[in-house]
């Protein structure tokens, strides 16, 4: 089996996320690998958007981000966060990729017929697309 040293843990802030982060944090433990906990989002396009309103919720967003790490018991991996803006599943896999991560954590709703048709599933399309294994925690 492969040296696990990077793992990429995705958090849309949720309950499952934190389980998800939480398992990262127990592989990571294990391995001695480092935890990248990226949380990406994706401002609406039905509206032109000016630059500081942008900004302040980028801040927020990164406020968000913070809390949400401080309240998981890392238990001394390194960590780190990645705040990025664009299509949630496009950018969890290119941090994945730029990152050189040998696993993806990511957790999911389990949404079902009409909304996972009108929602799709982001962990969905993280484990189509990334190059890197992808551990999917309900």
């Amino acid at each position: 089996m492969p040296a696990i040293t990077r793992i990429v843990c995705a958090t849309d802030f949720s309950d499952t996320a934190r389980k998800a982060c939480e398992y990262a944090v127990f592989l990571g433990g294990r391995m001695g690998a480092e935890l990248i906990i990226v949380h990406a989002y994706q401002l609406p396009v039905t509206m032109e958007m000016p630059a500081e309103v942008a900004a302040v919720i980028a801040k927020q967003v990164q406020e968000e981000l913070d809390g949400f790490i401080k309240g998981i018991d890392t238990q001394g991996l390194k960590v780190s966060s990645s705040l990025c803006e664009g299509v949630p599943y496009v950018e969890i896999v290119r941090v994945a990729q730029d990152t050189g991560a040998d696993l993806v954590v990511i957790g999911t709703h389990g949404r079902t017929g009409l909304a996972h048709l009108l929602l799709g599933s982001v962990a969905e399309r993280v484990v189509r697309t990334s190059t890197a294994p992808v551990l999917v925690i309900r």
